[in-house]
């Protein structure tokens, strides 16, 4: 009789194709919603056409549904979240790791702790039971490939250690540079931990066997880390399924412009308050919605600066952050200021490109701007440059009234590239690489 387990049918062929075992250590998996857990849900759901099959070894802070065949492990951190933040035990799964835990009294302690003790970030003390975990697939499984993907980037020193161990080719994907574009606020300083970061990030670049990175900056950097030869690119992208260009018609009204997603609680130097101000000069002229969560000091300052123009809408199911993108006559992308260009784009500039919808881009020079150059969408100003906002807004609401508003969208077929189903497959070719060495 046929064995068929570890056997995927390959789209297109009547035939089976071997399924490769790869373990993948991915803190950001579901339920946690987060890019980075969209990203590997995609790549779980698609490798299997590319030979390939993803076992994910995650934390189980967030909980555990949304999967199966997935190893999820415990850590402190799960326990300061059940003992400071009861309701988000009782929250759904798809908002519950979007909900920000207050140390309250401790709050000077445990910043102490995230700035200067828990090195790289505050999910080191997983790694040692994930150690463990990752032991036991690779002794009862036929693991091919190691793949580790960060944020967080303590995913990688735990991948050092089971390449040390175990032997495996090692793939290490950096969804945001470490310590050259740092999301960090207090790493960005520089200083002696900005130093030995940076070793870090070195020692996983040597000794990964192959080094994976999100955009061509990004990958430029972690080439003069790894070496030639070793690192490839394989980019954010969005679902197949999130295409929703409409007709236009003209129109006098006020233009709608939405932001979905955070702002400090995802990148602590991100601010709405230059949009917000603004948005408040331009009157009734102008509406802004921002979907997402939002600090209570963010929801005070809108309060203070929107001038009654801004709504506030907090967090909603994809679904309906999506409804948010359709029903606006623009999206806005706010990213922060930088001194040198940026290596990161924001992973929503992905699903905005794809929607086709108008973008108001507060970026600085890099890797955004880059992205939406090549594929023809989007206004860029640099997000400190409050006359500059403001006049990239009255260029939307005269596009508006002449129903041209797709002038500032992506340009029609310029998005394939980056659907996240075909780059599944680009990232086979990482791991082929890997498996056939």
């Amino acid at each position: 009789m046929l064995q068929t387990e570890g056997l995927r049918f390959r789209s297109g062929y009547d035939i089976l194709v071997a399924v490769k075992d790869v373990l993948a250590i991915a803190y950001h998996y579901l339920p946690i919603a987060s890019p980075g857990a969209e990203r590997m849900r995609a790549f779980a759901r698609d490798l299997p056409e590319h030979g390939y099959r993803l076992l994910p070894v995650t934390t189980s802070t967030y909980g555990r549904e949304g999967a199966e065949d997935v190893v999820r492990v415990g850590e402190p951190v799960g326990l300061f979240r059940t003992i400071l933040n009861p309701e988000q035990k009782m929250a759904s799964p798809e908002v519950r790791s979007r909900i920000r835990t207050d140390a309250g009294g401790l709050s000077g302690i445990a910043t102490f702790i995230r700035d200067r003790i828990s090195i790289p970030d505050g999910q080191i003390a997983w790694c040692l039971p994930a150690l463990l975990a990752c032991l036991r697939e690779i002794r009862r499984r036929d693991v091919r490939v190691l793949y580790t993907s960060s944020p967080p980037n303590s995913v990688h020193l735990l991948g050092s250690m089971v390449k040390g161990l175990m032997g495996l080719p090692w793939v290490a994907e950096f969804r945001d540079t470490w310590t050259h574009d740092p999301i960090d606020a207090f790493l960005s300083q520089g200083g002696w931990r900005l130093r030995l970061e940076a070793s870090m990030e070195r020692h996983v670049a040597i000794g990964a066997d192959r080094v994976v990175g999100v955009t061509n900056r990004a990958c430029d950097f972690l080439e003069t880390l790894a070496g030639a030869g070793k690192v490839r690119c394989v980019p954010n992208g969005f679902a197949e399924d999130l295409s929703f260009v409409e007709d236009e018609v003209g129109s006098d009204g006020p233009l709608h412009i939405v932001h979905v997603g955070s702002f400090s609680e995802s990148h602590q130097r991100r601010s709405p308050d230059v949009l917000v101000k603004a948005v408040a000069s331009l009157g009734d002229a102008v509406r802004l919605s921002l979907v997402g969560p939002l600090t209570e000091e963010e929801k005070d300052r809108v309060r203070r600066l929107g001038a009654g123009c801004v709504e506030t809408v907090g967090m909603v199911p994809r679904d309906e952050a999506l409804q948010w993108q359709r029903d606006s006559d623009a999206v806005v992308l706010v990213d922060h200021a930088r001194s040198h260009p940026s290596t990161n784009v924001p992973s929503k500039c992905y699903e905005y490109l794809a929607s086709g919808r108008s973008i108001l881009a507060l970026t600085p020079e890099g890797a955004t701007r880059d992205l939406l150059k090549e594929v023809g969408g989007g206004i860029c100003v640099d997000p400190d440059d409050e006359p500059g906002i403001t006049s990239a807004l009255g260029r939307l609401i005269e596009v508006k009234r002449r129903g041209k508003l797709r002038e500032f969208a992506a340009r029609d077929g310029t998005m394939e590239r980056y659907c996240r189903k075909g780059l599944a497959g680009e990232l086979a070719k990482v791991f082929d690489e890997m498996a056939e060495g």
